[in-house]
């Protein structure tokens, strides 16, 4: 191939193709993971309220009909006065017919007194909100119920109990007619194709994709392996071993004892530190709290070793 040639065959519009492929392959190998997504704005959404308690909860999607190879998004949120304990029942998705993909909590936030029209009016303590958004996916088409979402708390040695309503989903296919092929019409017979010609430029644009998938391959090996997570119990002996306080430990302190699990004679008395954690963060006035001395005293209290479990009022985080 002579310069002449060459020179027109780089400046060829499927070699460019090409090459626009091989970085947007490399740049994909290095592409970190995206943020959380924040709740979905509700399509439809219910509620119900306990006055006397001063809590709310809502059930919420963020479509109304969906097709079959679409997932639905709900959100449950829950509205509580500071310090107070509630636990969230999660529906039995299978039962209804969907399957339940992915779940994500977000962080609790105190909300604004003077927006906060159930504070405002009722001149009740600061309360606080936290979501939890659950990604379904539906089977066949038809109409889908949204089981209700419950929580639970006790007063006075009474366990009470708030429910929402059940949304209900329209879920249709996304198949015609013409998809089923005892209804369609005959297809016409296929043309023979003709005899294809060598064509250098085809055989170059394959080698460069090849190129680039070995490069991705090679890129994707040389990796570091992922490092397992902290479990709650490493994050609050972190807390509790470090020389210098940060100002991230009384957050990271509170979502860790949140989701620690307790030895069964000191449930209550790691829930006394959730509530000072709270209070710390949330409370108008907030309380003062030493994060290394709380920290030292849940070590007494949790295990080992955590495990996950289904109903927990720490689980405002977990299922």
């Amino acid at each position: 191939m002579n310069p002449t040639s060459r020179a027109t065959l780089i400046r060829s519009a499927p070699l460019r193709t090409a090459l626009i492929l091989l970085t947007a392959l490399t740049l994909t190998a290095c592409t970190r993971d995206a943020e959380p997504a924040q709740p979905p704005t509700p399509a439809i959404e219910l509620s119900s309220a306990d006055d006397n308690a001063n809590i709310d909860l809502i059930l919420s999607a963020d479509r109304t009909t969906i097709t079959t190879l679409d997932r639905l998004r709900v959100t449950i949120t829950m509205r509580r006065p500071v310090a107070s304990s509630v636990t969230l029942i999660e529906p039995d998705w299978q039962a209804a017919g969907w399957t339940r993909t992915e779940s994500t909590d977000t962080e609790p936030r105190a909300l604004d007194a003077d927006a906060d029209t159930a504070t405002a009016d009722t001149a009740g303590p600061a309360r606080i909100e936290r979501a939890r958004t659950i990604t379904l996916e539906p089977y066949l088409p038809g109409t889908y119920t949204v089981p209700p979402a419950t929580i639970e708390w006790t007063t006075d040695g009474m366990t009470r109990a708030l429910q929402t309503p059940a949304l209900d989903i329209t879920v249709t296919s996304v198949l015609t007619a013409d998809d089923d092929p005892a209804l369609a019409a005959p297809a016409p017979p296929m043309p023979v194709p003709a005899e294809p010609k060598p064509n250098n430029i085809a055989g170059l644009i394959i080698s460069v994709v090849v190129l680039a998938s070995a490069l991705l391959v090679w890129r994707l090996a040389r990796r570091p392996a992922p490092q397992p997570e902290d479990t709650p119990a490493d994050t609050i002996r972190a807390i509790a071993n470090a020389q210098h306080p940060a100002d991230d430990d009384l957050p990271d302190l509170h979502r860790a004892l949140t989701q620690a699990e307790p030895m069964p004679s000191s449930r209550d008395a790691l829930q006394a530190l959730i509530t000072r954690c709270e209070r710390a963060r949330f409370a108008p006035e907030p309380q003062a709290l030493n994060p290394k001395e709380v920290a030292a005293a849940a070590l007494e209290l949790i295990a080992t070793q955590p495990a996950s479990h289904a109903r927990s009022e720490h689980a405002e985080a977990t299922p």
